[in-house]
């Protein structure tokens, strides 16, 4: 029963392997085949019975080079799936593991197969005429040599719907990166080999049957492909790791940081894993949670391949503000989850960026240090005093909770055109409690003369400007400038005095 199931590669792979394919198989159950009995030696084994196996040749025949042949080890609900190959005149385990196959009371039966490269187990119930239901789990060896799942597929003989889930189109071939979902309910076709693109673990060395997808809906979840980093200063490739390995994934280059995830971020190798750089040992990288949430973060740099090129990472710190309420998410190009709320006026560290809508920032939530991205938009420079020009006529001051410096403008005739007052004031203070005591404004004085009032504030790059641009012409040899609150009134030791005089 031939099937056009390889592509000319693993058909050349064959020829490589036999010059000619057996006329028959032989079938097991119950004690280890004598031919066996070394491998499946030994305490790992120790109570484990054949539930099905399969071999090409009758026993004691399979004795050309690269011939596998195909185990269910059953010990009471555990089954192991066991594919062993012919190598060097032994035998030789390619695959040991339960988790490509159902586990509990359900025995599979292996059908005569003619081609090495691959084989089916399926699940039947006693007696599929009255209306059971058939289960078939499909395998194959790629022209690597690597024994991977196909698919599986679902009958249910009392009413004939049938589901097929299998990484093959319609012309046998295998298609890397894409499943084709076929399903019919109650005599109709609901989708007939609908592709669902994206990666997903086939290599049974590391493959989980229960991980699979039942459904087109399920595929469509769980497969998804590397993402396309948008231009800007992080940049990224795919890395290829070491299959079946988790590593916990933090928000920044050291366990002290933030975990996502309850405290349980990991990433497993089993899907694709992009990198953009190391810092201090540890390894920025990108990976998939779902096919539409991703996740940015550091795994120990030591989790990479031995032969992988990567960069060192490059930032550039600055230290700026939240001019507006923002989200820090961890998946800027998908979801856009929200990790952390943050407030305007929140400090931050800008490092880097993706793209232009995105920068990369780390920040601070309570005692722990968190990294992520917030829009670049809601980034404003932290306000600088230094950055407003004095000239002859200002005066600078740094008090316990804020930093004040007065500029006076004076006309060619040598009055007074407009005083300012540049404040950097706590965010509390923007939008303050009712009963918290903040600075509204200040109280112009002309010598010892109480005068002009500076009333409310206006933006200036993150500065609250107290302003007073009506022009007036003084006597005074120095202006002072004494701070209100809006609790205590003045406060005379907060002064900011500008002598008019040389």
């Amino acid at each position: 029963m031939m099937k056009k199931l390889l592509t000319i590669g693993l058909m050349a792979l064959t020829m490589a392997l036999v010059c000619a394919l057996p006329a028959w198989g032989e079938t097991y159950r119950g004690a280890v085949p004598a031919e066996f009995a070394r491998a499946f030696s030994g305490d790992r084994w120790a109570g484990y019975s054949v539930a099905a196996g399969f071999t090409f040749y009758p026993a004691g025949g399979n004795s050309a080079e690269g011939v596998p042949a195909f185990f269910v080890m059953k010990k009471g609900e555990e089954n192991v799936l066991c594919i062993l190959e012919y190598r060097g005149g032994a035998w030789k385990f390619m695959v040991q593991s339960p988790k490509p196959l159902y586990q509990g009371s359900r025995v599979p039966v292996f059908e005569d197969e003619d081609d090495y490269n691959w084989f089916r187990l399926y699940y039947r119930d006693q007696n599929p005429d009255e209306r059971g239901r058939e289960d078939v789990l499909s395998f194959f060896r790629d022209n690597k040599g690597v024994w991977r799942f196909l698919g599986l597929s679902q009958y249910d003989f009392g009413t004939g719907d049938s589901l097929n889930v299998i990484a093959r189109a319609t012309d046998g071939d295998w298609t890397p990166g894409v499943l084709y979902v076929t399903k019919i309910t109650a005599g109709r076709t609901v989708y007939n080999a609908k592709p669902v693109y994206g990666t997903y673990e086939n290599d049974l060395r590391y493959f989980s049957l229960s991980a699979f997808p039942r459904s087109l809906e399920e595929a469509r979840e769980k497969l998804s492909n590397p993402p396309e980093i948008p231009g800007g200063e992080l940049k990224a490739r795919r890395v290829q790791f070491t299959s079946g390995k988790k590593y916990p994934v933090y928000s920044g280059p050291g366990a002290l940081y933030y975990r996502a995830a309850g405290g349980k971020a990991a990433v497993s190798t089993n899907d694709w894993i992009q990198v953009f750089g190391v810092e201090d040992g540890w390894a920025l990288i990108q990976y998939d949670i779902s096919a539409s949430h991703m996740r940015i973060g550091y795994i120990d740099a030591s989790a990479l391949p031995k032969e992988a090129s990567v960069p060192p990472l490059q930032f550039m710190p600055q230290t700026m503000l939240l001019s507006r309420d923002a989200a820090l998410t961890d998946d800027p190009l998908f979801s856009k989850e929200t990790v952390l709320q943050l407030k305007q006026g929140q400090e931050l560290i800008r490092l880097s960026d993706i793209g232009v809508e995105w920068a990369y920032v780390e920040v601070m939530n309570g005692q722990t240090a968190m990294r992520g991205f917030v829009p670049e938009n809601a980034l404003m420079g932290k306000p600088d005093l230094s950055l407003i020009p004095g000239g002859p006529y200002s005066d600078t001051r740094e008090f316990e909770q804020y930093q004040a410096k007065a500029v006076v403008q004076r006309a060619a005739d040598g009055s007074i055109s407009g005083v300012s007052v540049y404040t950097v004031l706590p965010q509390a203070w923007k939008n303050p409690a009712p009963g918290l005591d903040t600075l509204i404004g200040y109280r112009l004085y002309e010598g010892n003369r109480a005068s002009f009032q500076l009333s409310g504030w206006e933006d200036d790059q993150g500065l609250c400007v107290f302003r007073y641009m009506q022009g007036f012409i003084t006597q005074a040899d120095v202006l002072g400038l004494v701070p209100v609150y809006s609790l205590s009134g003045e406060r005379a030791q907060e002064s900011l005095v500008i002598p008019l005089k040389p």
